[in-house]
C-alpha cells in the first residue's frame, strides 16, 4: 500500500510539474531562536521605584514579567499626575544579551490612566523615547541601541490624561536572538475579548453590570445577574448564565475566570458547556483572583461557550469579572515605526544563508494629518552595507510615488498610486534570484507583480531596516513570512489560486477541494535547506455535509532523487465539530533537512469531493 501511494505521487508529480502554482503560508521558525529574556521563567528579576498597594493586593513588578494568560496582575507605581514621570521599572537579565526588540502591554485600567510615551534604556546604551498604544506596542531598536545589555529600564514620559494615577505595565517582553535551549512557550490570545469581536448574552443583568463587562479588560467592571435569594422577585443566582460567542472559531488552550472584584459574595461552581458539546465543571475558591483551567477536549474546535452558575458561597450580588478563552496565536508581531532613523529587523541566521523570498504587511496610522499613510522605507542590508531600498508612498509633488533601487543602479518607479493606506493591512512580497528582484502586491508569491529589476550584485541581506520618510507620521509593519514558504499545487489554475486560505494562520478559513486526488508540495525557499531532521506536521479538513465514502491523507518526504519516505501518522484521525485532524511526524536521515514535504489527499467517493474543504497545513520545525 505504501509503495503504491509513493508511486502515485511520483507519477503525478512528473505529469503535472508544468501546471504547478505557488502560494505562500505564514508559518515561520524564527521564534525558535527569539528568546524572551524578560520572563521570570527565564530567570529575569526586577526592581521598581514604588508599588501601588491596596487592601487586597500589592501590584509588584514581577507581575510584568509573566504573560497575561498566566497572571493578569499588573505592576503599578504609587503615583498621581505629574509625579508619575518619576517612576520606573528595571528588569535584570540572567546574562548580557544583544537585545533586538521589545513589547509592552499597559495596565488593565481605564484609558485615562494610561501612558502615551515611555523612556527606555537598554543597558548603558542611549535612552530613547517611544510612543506607545493603549494596549500592546512592539518596537524594533536602532542599530546598537540594545547591544551588550544586562538590564532594561522603562520610565513614564507622557499620559492620556492630566488625572493619571498609578501607571504601570501588565506585561513587558524583551527579545534577543540567541541559540539557547530556551522555550518561550506558546503565544496565546484571548478570543473572548470583546475588542477583537467576541459578544455575549445573559440570563439577566443588573443595571450597569452587563455581560459584555466580563469580556473587557477593565478591572472596575463586572457582569452580575439580577439575583438575590432573599428577594422573592429576584430569586437565587443559581442557574443564571452568560453565553459567549467567541471572536473566531479556534481550539482553546485555557479558560480563565474570576469572581467580581467589587463583591464579597462569590460564585463557587460553574458548569461550562462548549459549542462542540464538550462540558466541564470548574470550582472557584472564595477569592477574586483569576483562575485558569486547561481545555481537556482533544482537538475541539469551539465557537462559543455557556457558563452557568451551579453553586455560590453567598446567594446574592455575584458575578464574573473576567471570562477569557485563550487560544494559540500564530500571528506575527506588529512593529510600530515612528522615526526617521532606521530600526533593525534581524533575520535568523539560517535564513540569510540563502535568502530568496519574504512577505510583509504595512498599515499606516491615522493621526489626523495630511501626511498620514505615507513615506515608508524598507532597506535590505548585507553584513556591511544596504543593497536594496524600497520606498512606498513617498510624497513627491503632492503625489504618493513608490520606487525600488539596487545600490549603485538607477531607481525604478513601482507605482504612481498609493500602495498602502490607514484603513487595512496591505500585503507585499519580494522574490530574488541571482540576477533579478521582483516585487509584488498581495498574499501570493508571483501574483500581482508590481516591478522587476535587474541586479548586478547578489543580494544577501542579514537585516531588514525600516523607517519613515517624514518625522510626523507613524506606520505599522509585520513580517509575515521570513522562511519564504511556498505551496506548489499541481492541480489548480495559477491565475486564480483559492488554496491560500488553507495555509494562513486561521484554521477557520477553508477552501473546498476540487479534485479527487489533491497533491501539494510544501517547501521553504530561504536558508540552506536544513531546519531539523524531525518535524511535526498537521493537516486539517472540514466536511460541510454527510460523507458517503472515505478519504485518506498522507505526507511524505523526498530524501533524494530516487527515494521517499512516508511520514508517520501520530494517532488516528480525530473528528470534532465537522473538522478532521491528521497529525504526522516526519523523520529524515542524518544530515537530511525537512524543508520539503508532499501532501496527498485522496477521496474515494466522487460525490464527496465538494463536501470536503482544506483548512490547514502547518509544519512545526
Amino acid at each position: 500500500m505504501k509503495m503504491s501511494i509513493l508511486n502515485f505521487i511520483y507519477n503525478m508529480t512528473f505529469v503535472l510539474i508544468f501546471r504547478k502554482c505557488i502560494i505562500v503560508g505564514g508559518i515561520s521558525s524564527r521564534d525558535s531562536k527569539l528568546i524572551n529574556v524578560a520572563r521570570k521563567s527565564n530567570g529575569a528579576m526586577c526592581t521598581r521605584s514604588s508599588t501601588f498597594p491596596t487592601a487586597k493586593y500589592n501590584f509588584e513588578c514581577e507581575f510584568a514579567l509573566k504573560p497575561f494568560w498566566i497572571d493578569y496582575n499588573d505592576w503599578a507605581a504609587l503615583c498621581s499626575n505629574a509625579n508619575c514621570k518619576q517612576h520606573w521599572i528595571e528588569i535584570t537579565f540572567t546574562k548580557i544579551y544583544d537585545v533586538i526588540e521589545f513589547c509592552t502591554t499597559q495596565r488593565l485600567v481605564d484609558p485615562s490612566s494610561l501612558m502615551t510615551a515611555i523612556k527606555v534604556t537598554m543597558g548603558t546604551n542611549p535612552t530613547r523615547i517611544y510612543h506607545i498604544n493603549i494596549l500592546t506596542t512592539c518596537l524594533l531598536l536602532e542599530d546598537g541601541d540594545g547591544s551588550s545589555s544586562s538590564k532594561a529600564k522603562f520610565e513614564a514620559e507622557s499620559y492620556m490624561s492630566g488625572n493619571t494615577r498609578n501607571i504601570g505595565f501588565n506585561d513587558i517582553s524583551i527579545f534577543a536572538l540567541e541559540n539557547e535551549n530556551v522555550h518561550n512557550g506558546d503565544k496565546l490570545t484571548n478570543t473572548a475579548f470583546k475588542h477583537v469581536g467576541a459578544s455575549c448574552s445573559a440570563s439577566s443583568s443588573r443595571s450597569t453590570f452587563e455581560c459584555s463587562e466580563a469580556l473587557d479588560r477593565d478591572i472596575t467592571k463586572t457582569w452580575s445577574p439580577n439575583c438575590d435569594v432573599s428577594d422573592s422577585l429576584k430569586g437565587s443566582c443559581v442557574n443564571h448564565y452568560i453565553d459567549v460567542a467567541l471572536a473566531f472559531p479556534a481550539e482553546p488552550k485555557l479558560l480563565c475566570i474570576s469572581n467580581g472584584h467589587q463583591f464579597t459574595n462569590r460564585i463557587k461552581t460553574v458548569r461550562v458547556e462548549w459549542s462542540s458539546g464538550f462540558n466541564q465543571t470548574v470550582n472557584l475558591p472564595n477569592a477574586d483572583q483569576i483562575h485558569c483551567f486547561n481545555y481537556t477536549n482533544s482537538f475541539g474546535m469551539e465557537h462559543g461557550l455557556k457558563l452557568t452558575i451551579m453553586d455560590v458561597y453567598i446567594d446574592k450580588n455575584v458575578g464574573f469579572q473576567y471570562v477569557s478563552v485563550f487560544v494559540k496565536d500564530s500571528s506575527k508581531l506588529i512593529y510600530l515605526i515612528q522615526s526617521e532613523n532606521f530600526v533593525v529587523y534581524h533575520l535568523s541566521p539560517y535564513v540569510y544563508q540563502n535568502f530568496r523570498a519574504i512577505k510583509f504587511q504595512i498599515l499606516g496610522v491615522n493621526l489626523g494629518q495630511t501626511d498620514d499613510c505615507s513615506s515608508f522605507i524598507i532597506a535590505f542590508k548585507s553584513e556591511t552595507s544596504i543593497q536594496l531600498t524600497i520606498k512606498l508612498n513617498e510624497i513627491i509633488n503632492n503625489n504618493k510615488i513608490s520606487s525600488m533601487e539596487v545600490t549603485n543602479q538607477p531607481s525604478i518607479q513601482i507605482s504612481s498610486l498609493p500602495l498602502f493606506s490607514c484603513d487595512d493591512w496591505k500585503s507585499f512580497w519580494l522574490e530574488m534570484s541571482e540576477s533579478h528582484i521582483t516585487f509584488g502586491l498581495g498574499m501570493e508569491y508571483g501574483i500581482s507583480r508590481l516591478a522587476t529589476i535587474s541586479s548586478a550584485i547578489s543580494i544577501k541581506p542579514r537585516q531588514i531596516l525600516f523607517k519613515n520618510g517624514l518625522s510626523n507620521i507613524k506606520n505599522g509593519v509585520r513580517v509575515v513570512d521570513e522562511d519564504g514558504i511556498k505551496l506548489e499545487n499541481f492541480y489548480h489554475d495559477c491565475t486564480n489560486n483559492e488554496y491560500y486560505k488553507a495555509i494562513d494562520p486561521h484554521i477557520y478559513t477553508c477552501t473546498p477541494l476540487k479534485e479527487r486526488n489533491s497533491l501539494f508540495h510544501y517547501k521553504l525557499s530561504n536558508g540552506n535547506g536544513f531546519r531539523s531532521n524531525s518535524t511535526f506536521s498537521k493537516v486539517v479538513l472540514k466536511k460541510t455535509d454527510t460523507l458517503l465514502g472515505d478519504f485518506n491523507v498522507n505526507i511524505f518526504i523526498k530524501l533524494d532523487n530516487a527515494d521517499g519516505k512516508l511520514c508517520k501518522q501520530q494517532q488516528t484521525m480525530i473528528e470534532k465539530n465537522s473538522y478532521f485532524h491528521f497529525p504526522f511526524e516526519c523523520e529524515a536521515r542524518s544530515n537530511k533537512g525537512l524543508d520539503n514535504l508532499h501532501i496527498l489527499i485522496h477521496i474515494y467517493e466522487l460525490s464527496d469531493i465538494p463536501k470536503l474543504s482544506l483548512c490547514d497545513i502547518s509544519v512545526d520545525f
